[in-house]
């Protein structure tokens, strides 16, 4: 802690607007984020000591922002003062400015002040800068959201494991109500107790933006520290040494990786990797590096990796995280675009039904506006009617949009005149259909319900159109079917308008078995047939149908009541399916999912008690769901020397802007000095991509050679030997040959680069409202050796 608290020498100076235009008795920022103070003093400030020891001449407002809710502003700088109900307060990620300093007390004033100091408070309730902690190397401290298996303790919060908070305290009090972190989400450490890290999404809080920069407190023991932002995954594609399907094996102890490297025989791994054909990182943690050890020795091919197993995860099956971000976005997909789409029979034969039809329409119409949070239901209306009324003009609709439904298309509907101009009832039922689907093309991955109305099939054949062709449209749809007939006679019309509704539902049958949706077409009730599921899993894909007709009394009405009732018990039914799948996803996706397969179960527990869990705390740790990180071995290469793994680096899609611009300046540079020029500022880019734009993040780096840069950020050896011993403040002095060198290395790095789909690589896991993120192998980065 110490190590990394001593490097406040590389803060940087905000540049901000002070809140008042009369800022005199505001106090100058502190030297030492400017980097003029030895680290010890740097140290004791940070740390709460005598901060009158440090002098201030820079002339700018030092800002601080408070890191505990409800911290009470004193009157006078000492513990003792006594605090009343009307006692003022600072609040957790308000900003203030400090106006006096005595010892480790700060005299602030706030934004409401009206620029007059509001009184004392201990320096160690803020964020005395605007960075992030750093590493040894200056780098921001990250954490991973996932529970590391080395920081369990026997204690539980009883709240899930991503809860935010206010306080340090982590008291049920301080719980921010709706924040969590979300797991597997990569975070700045801001502050550090013995038990807890203050987290942020960026490692700067720019001027007025510590309300979205700082997300709140978590346990350590559900943290996992990760720096470097690199991370191994098997080779793939072009870049394989070695087959797909062949298994790379992790081990739990270096002595156990170092056994396999040197006798290359199998020995009892912890878990395999399978090589894959396509990339598997770019859409997960997967295998963060987090051996310090080993990063300064190129030679060395071992890798020490967090492996992350658990409710959500699989060390058998690698990470199958990807499989539950894709459904739960599906479904959420699903219940946000629930589209009525209702196709009614408006001949003249009808007329005597509509008018109760058409209020039954309007019920389930306004039903569907009842509905909030996750579910949106919206409504077409078409229509057809004969053939005489026209070849092609025997079909229309309310509009060719999906839209949200409102009063005035009730009224629109029951206008609708019923009428034909043929008298043998010749319907269009067909050409009706699929006319309308397709001039609507509702989306097959929303969630399509076609309710089919009207009392007569297709009275002859159409050459254009025929009952399969809309088995096919529905199908495209991934369609379910509610069909309603208003009455029926012993005719073959009539009989015509249930047969093929069944020979339509058999097929949407056939869809869900495809999908392994088992699925049985049953007698409900008298003049109701409908689909009956066994163990329904998918909630995705799954079709829904129905035909409602008379059953009791040839040439009677069908009640159109019956229809609303069996169409919103039907979705109603499958909402609150969906939702809880939903939910179950979420609590996986947020840790509190619990294996509940027996076999997984088990392996599980025998996996914690071989890393040191009596069964009870196993078994206790399993049900409270999730996943845990667990430290394993494993090398780049497998013993015959052929690689099978290789690095990624996580990068935002600002960094790899900043990359971008620099690779243009360099390839747009014109005389030798230009580029050479060019040529430095990119490689001050690539830095700054890791440590951060400002000089007292980058200015040490500049010393170093690109070699031991490579080395320090990406864990690979640098390519291009004319640089490699070259310090980048040196690259301008580079004699011309080995410049040249240098460039033309640079120009195929640069094509390379301009090859990278980033869209390719998003991590959505990590993303945040303000920020993407992304997986990019390190085969594009420029210098890339190993």
């Amino acid at each position: 802690m110490m190590k990394n608290l001593a490097l406040l020498g590389l803060l940087m100076t905000m540049h901000s607007i002070v809140w008042s235009q009369n800022s005199s008795n505001s106090l100058a920022r502190p030297m030492e984020f400017d980097g003029f103070v030895s680290d010890d003093i740097a140290a004791e400030y940070f740390n709460g000591g005598d901060l009158s020891r440090l002098t201030y001449t820079t002339g700018k407002t030092w800002k601080v922002v408070c890191s505990q809710k409800s911290t009470p502003v004193l009157q006078e700088p000492k513990v003792s003062s006594e605090l009343s109900e009307l006692q003022p307060s600072i609040d957790f990620r308000e900003q203030a400015i400090v106006t006096k300093v005595k010892k480790d007390w700060l005299q602030i004033k706030t934004r409401n002040s009206e620029n007059e100091p509001i009184g004392w408070v201990h320096s160690s309730n803020f964020l005395l800068s605007p960075y992030a902690l750093k590493t040894s190397g200056g780098v921001g401290r990250k954490a991973l959201v996932v529970p590391n298996l080395e920081n369990q303790s026997n204690t539980e919060t009883e709240l899930t494991r991503t809860q935010l908070y206010s306080h340090p305290n982590l008291g049920y009090n301080d719980v921010l109500n709706g924040r969590r972190a979300g797991l597997f989400r990569v975070l700045y450490v801001y502050k550090e107790t013995s038990n807890c890290m203050l987290l942020g999404v960026t490692p700067t809080i720019e001027e007025g933006s510590a309300g979205s920069v700082l997300l709140g407190w978590m346990p350590k023991q559900y943290l996992t520290e990760w720096n470097r932002r690199v991370a191994y995954g098997p080779v793939y594609g072009e870049f394989e040494e070695v087959d797909v399907g062949t298994e790379i094996p992790f081990f739990q102890s270096k002595e156990l990786l170092g056994q396999y490297e040197s006798s290359c025989t199998e020995l009892d791994a912890a878990f395999k990797l399978t090589v894959p054909q396509d990339p598997l990182i770019p859409l997960v943690p997967a295998f963060p590096d987090v051996g310090e050890s080993m990063r300064r020795e190129i030679e060395n091919k071992q890798r020490e990796l967090l492996t992350i197993v658990g409710a959500s995860t699989s060390p058998k099956t690698g990470i199958p995280i990807i499989n539950i971000q894709k459904n739960l976005r599906a479904l959420k997909d699903k219940l946000g675009n629930v589209n009525l789409l209702f196709i009614v029979d408006a001949t003249a034969s009808m007329g005597r039904y509509f008018p109760e039809i058409a209020k039954s329409i309007s019920e389930i119409n306004e039903w569907s506006t009842d509905w909030g949070g996750e579910v949106e239901m919206r409504v077409g209306f078409g229509f057809y009617r004969d053939y005489p009324d026209g070849p092609d003009e025997c079909w229309n609709q309310l509009g060719n949009e999906i839209v949200s439904y409102d009063p005035d298309m009730a009224q629109t509907i029951r206008g609708i005149p019923c009428k034909s101009k043929g008298t043998n009832r010749p319907e269009a039922v067909y050409q009706g259909i699929i006319k309308n689907l397709e001039s609507w093309n509702p989306d097959p991955n929303e969630s399509n319900i076609v309710i089919l109305i009207g009392d007569e099939g297709n009275h002859r054949l159409d050459p254009k159109f025929n009952a399969q062709q809309v088995s096919i449209e529905l199908e495209r749809i991934n369609a379910s079917l509610f069909a309603f007939q208003a009455t029926a006679f012993l005719t073959e019309s009539s009989m015509r308008f249930q047969s093929d509704v069944l020979l339509w539902m058999d097929a949407l049958k056939m869809q869900n078995e495809d999908d392994g949706i088992k699925t049985t077409l049953e007698r409900i009730e008298p003049g109701v047939i409908g689909f009956d599921f066994e163990e329904n899993k998918s909630f995705i894909n799954t079709r829904r149908a129905k035909l409602i007709t008379q059953a009791s009394q040839v040439g009677a009405k069908t009640n159109p009541s019956l229809l609303a009732q069996k169409l919103k018990t039907d979705i109603e039914t499958w909402i609150d399916q969906t939702q809880g799948e939903i939910d179950r996803l979420d609590n996986l996706i947020n840790g509190t999912g619990i294996v509940v397969d027996e076999v997984e179960r088990e392996n599980f527990i025998q996996l914690l008690i071989q890393l040191g869990y009596t069964r009870a705390k196993a078994i206790a740790f399993i049900d409270r769901g999730g996943d845990i990180a667990i430290r394993r071995f494993a090398s780049v290469e497998n013993c015959e020397g052929k690689k099978w793994m290789t690095p990624y680096v996580f990068m935002t899609l600002r960094e790899y802007n900043n990359i971008s611009e620099a690779f243009d300046q360099l390839i747009a540079g014109g005389t030798q000095e230009t580029k050479k020029k060019a040529l430095k500022n990119m490689c001050v880019s690539l830095i700054q991509a890791q440590v951060g734009k400002h000089p007292d993040q980058y200015k040490p780096y500049l010393q170093k050679t690109m070699g031991e840069i490579w080395i320090e950020f990406f864990q690979v050896d640098f390519n291009i030997p004319s640089m490699k011993d070259v310090s980048v403040a040196g690259i301008t002095a580079l004699p011309d040959a080995d410049f040249d060198n240098a460039y033309e290395s640079l120009l195929t790095a640069h094509m390379l680069w301009k090859d990278l789909v980033m869209s390719d690589h998003e991590w959505r896991i990590a993303r945040a409202s303000n920020a993407e993120f992304y997986w990019v192998p390190a085969t594009y980065f420029p210098g890339f050796e190993n």
